[in-house]
């Protein structure tokens, strides 16, 4: 929580309460978030990213055991901020269902939706098709950011799935249609 008064320009304070499954369905969970805006939190979670090795070859449970260390940005429930609310509903998951996230989506969701050019894994066949992903800097200015992994070795429910824009559509009619 930031405070004008506190001796480091914030003061961390406990949560009012637990997060729940629909904070995190609603990007309300509290965690710091996208576009980055270098707030105490993200700065405080910097140090406990070090452990993580750099090329993303963590898993997804070492991921959320380092999320919930993690200093959040606001209180469960107050704020939408979206972010790393997905990376725990994956894990999650797996957890219930005890299968990987990438064996779950591609039997209950690619398959059966035909979804053939949707993974977590890009063949080298298709890398040429990638568009990079852009953001804003802290100076408000748009950058290219340095693309994910087309091949990992852990899936995170946080951004790294590949598809092409035709797919998705097709996906996000099929939601819009209820599941038709």
């Amino acid at each position: 929580m930031v405070t004008s008064d506190a001796p480091d320009g914030y003061e961390l304070v406990a949560a009012e309460r637990n997060v729940t499954i629909h904070d995190l369905l609603t990007h309300r969970a509290g965690f710091t978030g996208l576009p980055p805006i270098h707030s105490p939190a993200e700065i405080l979670r910097l140090p406990a990213i070090q452990p993580l090795p750099k090329n993303g070859d963590f898993t997804p449970e070492q991921c959320t055991k380092h999320l919930a260390v993690s200093p959040l940005d606001a209180q469960p429930g107050a704020t939408f901020k979206y972010g790393s609310s997905t990376v725990i509903l994956g894990r999650l998951i797996e957890v219930v269902t005890g299968q990987t996230l990438d064996k779950l989506l591609q039997d209950r969701v690619f398959k059966p939706l035909a979804m053939i050019d949707t993974s977590f894994v890009v063949p080298l066949e298709k890398q040429q098709r990638i568009a990079p992903a852009c953001s804003l800097s802290a100076e408000n200015i748009w950058m290219k950011l340095p693309p994910n992994s087309l091949t990992p070795r852990f899936f995170l429910a946080d951004g790294n799935l590949w598809s092409t824009a035709a797919v998705y559509l097709r996906f996000s009619q099929i939601l819009l249609n209820k599941s038709e």
